[in-house]
């Protein structure tokens, strides 16, 4: 019969064979019984190691038993694997009851797991939200400053002083505390690892703004050298579009766009002294002008999806552009025989429909005209110049033709038929143009409401209730649709 003394004394001559049962890099695994028992058997009372800056623990989780033994370093456990093991020592104690010795020690390497759990967790917790973070941080949009942020971010896993000016930064980005806590906790060999990925990013994000640095170099010795004259202006509007500045910092976005507007300024009082001049010799009347040329200057791009209405688009911030119409254009502020908000000048109104984010989903353009529209002549124009329209409506006294490409849609109303509202006037000429993104919007709006106005009012919160208000219909259940209306 095995005493317990000699049972112990097997198990520490068995340890070296123990040490090879599991090679480095497996994922976590539980051992049975006996080889536990064998393990708590190399228990050394006070013996401690450090896993990590600030964490401390039994010999028995040395990386030199625990990689072997459960496949992974302690360091790498997760939550679940620390309990999985907890009651696994539980269960191989009850086993062993009448080994009262071997009960014993699987006991006390118990309680020693116990006193390392908390800061085991600490860890696992630690580094799920740093690599959530961190991953996050990796598939942001680039742009020079991200990069900055992410030389920051290195600087705060590896526990070096914080200086948003050396960084060309003015606020300290939301994720750094946590970057610096996982500096105190994790070990320094995988904050290395995740220091090297934010460096390799932030190498690609430098290398590919280089080319963004040249690119907007170029565009303001352009804007610059545009003449203040139709052509000029044209310029503008394709420089104002270039998809990368939205990769400026806002600075350089705000000092571009600024620079652009002086120069429409200068084009618009050239405009409005012209404009001044016929309108002295204007009769009484507003006479419908030769719509191809009219159309021409309206309308400014060549193909549907780099068209706007007089550089006003689609995407771009409703306060933007209401300074475009009011300073440039010098429109007023008015009403629609909606109520809703428009701008306008003479026989032109100009409205602005926008998303939650304040950002211009559609714009909407109408001339009316104290003469009848040659509506075949309209037609004939805009399909000559952007082919045949994906709709073609018909409507009181008129047509509405639909073009969409890529991601941008132009509707042009045609009708000799204005709203008895608006005395003297017969005729209309109506423009909008919206993107994908509004319909998107549009469509999600009226899911929502749906969803609300089917609801009993007593179940809705007070934030349904200002949602309704402010996208539903009050009466009835009328969806909300991109485009031009037929009447008006």
């Amino acid at each position: 019969m095995t005493t317990p003394a000699l049972r112990r004394l097997t198990l520490a001559l068995a340890m070296p064979a123990l040490m090879a049962l599991a090679p480095p890099g497996y994922a976590f695994q539980l051992p049975d019984c006996s080889a536990l028992e064998r393990w708590s058997a190399s228990y050394v009372p006070d013996e401690t190691v450090n896993i990590a800056p600030q964490l401390q623990v039994t010999s028995l989780l040395a990386d030199s038993k625990a990689v072997q033994l459960f496949g992974q370093p302690v360091i790498e456990w997760s939550q679940k694997d620390i309990l999985d093991l907890r009651q696994a020592l539980g269960k191989c104690r009850k086993a062993a009851r009448k080994d009262k010795a071997m009960a014993q020690q699987l006991y006390v390497a118990l309680k020693e797991l116990d006193k390392a759990r908390s800061g085991l967790m600490k860890v696992d917790q630690t580094r799920s939200n740093l690599t959530g973070q961190l991953d996050r941080l990796l598939k942001y949009r680039p742009s020079p400053r991200l990069a900055r942020q992410m030389a920051l971010s290195q600087d705060a896993l590896e526990g070096k002083k914080l200086d948003l000016d050396a960084h060309g930064l003015r606020d300290m980005p939301n994720w750094i505390a946590g970057f610096q806590r996982a500096a105190d906790i994790l070990p320094e060999e995988e904050i290395q690892g995740y220091v090297s990925q934010l460096a390799k990013r932030q190498a690609e994000i430098e290398q590919q703004f280089e080319k963004l640095v040249n690119d907007y170099a170029a565009a303001k010795k352009e804007l610059a050298d545009a003449p203040v004259s139709a052509e000029g202006m044209q310029t503008l509007d394709r420089l104002q579009a270039l998809p990368w500045l939205t990769q400026l910092t806002p600075q350089e976005q705000d000092e571009f766009r600024n620079a652009i507007n002086r120069k429409r300024n200068q084009y618009a009082q050239a405009q409005r002294a012209i404009t001044m001049q016929a309108q002295r010799q204007q009769q009484t009347a507003v006479a419908v002008p030769d719509m191809k040329t009219y159309l021409d200057q309206l309308l400014q791009g060549k193909e549907v999806e780099d068209v706007t209405i007089k550089g006003l688009v689609p995407g771009v911030p409703k306060q933007q552009a209401v300074q475009q119409v009011t300073s440039v254009w010098g429109f007023k502020e008015a009403l629609t025989l909606n109520l809703s908000r428009a701008y306008g000048k003479g026989n032109v109104l100009t409205e602005f429909k926008s998303m939650d984010d304040e950002q211009v989903g559609q714009v909407n353009y109408t001339a009316r005209f104290k003469a009848p529209l040659n509506n075949k002549r309209v037609l004939e124009t805009l399909v000559d110049r952007f082919g045949d329209a994906e709709k073609s409506e018909q409507v009181p006294a008129g047509q509405r033709l639909t073009w969409r490409d890529g991601d941008r849609i132009l509707q042009v109303l045609s009708a000799n038929r204005v709203s008895n509202l608006y005395y003297g006037y017969v005729s209309r000429l109506g423009v909008a143009l919206w993107t994908e993104d509004y319909e998107d919007y549009l469509k999600d709006v009226n899911e929502r409401c749906g969803e609300l106005q089917n609801t009993n009012m007593n179940e809705l919160s007070l934030s349904d209730k200002q949602y309704m208000a402010g996208h539903c219909a009050l009466m009835g259940k009328t969806d909300r649709h991109p485009g031009l209306e037929a009447t008006l």
